[in-house]
Parts: structure tokens; C-alpha cells; sequence
């Protein structure tokens, strides 16, 4: 009986060993996560932030073509 009880508590010691770190490593994950969380945040917002700045240039770009293919027109008015 006694060894009944020995080899059931290494078991359990051995349970209880492995459930902290699994709980250890659900904390570290979690930090991680965490940290993804935050840069992938940073990410969005530099590509809303980018997103608008290539609007911005194409609208500028638009208009400095149309006043470069109308300058020869007002070259030619003078």
C-alpha cells in the first residue's frame, strides 16, 4: 500500500511540476502576444498614415501634370 501511495504522489508532483509551466507559459505568451498586439497597432497606423500621404502625392501629381501639359498653351498665349 505504501508504495500505492509513493508512485501516486510522484504523480501527482509530477502533474503539478508540468501544470506550472504550463501556467508559466501561458503568462509568457501572453506577454508576447501582447507586445505583437502593440507593434501590429504601430503597423495600422503608419498605413492609414501612408494610405493618406499616397493620396496627397497622387493629387499633387495629378496637378502638377495637368499644369505641365498646359504650360506650352500658356507659353504660346504671350
Amino acid at each position: 500500500m505504501r508504495r500505492v501511495v509513493e508512485s501516486l504522489q510522484e504523480s501527482i508532483n509530477a502533474l503539478s511540476d508540468r501544470t506550472k509551466l504550463l501556467a508559466e507559459k501561458i503568462a509568457e505568451l501572453k506577454k508576447e502576444k501582447a507586445v505583437a498586439d502593440a507593434e501590429n497597432k504601430a503597423l495600422k497606423e503608419t498605413i492609414k498614415a501612408m494610405k493618406s500621404e499616397k493620396v496627397e502625392t497622387q493629387a499633387a501629381q495629378t496637378a502638377l501634370t495637368v499644369v505641365r501639359d498646359r504650360l506650352p498653351e500658356f507659353t504660346r498665349c504671350e
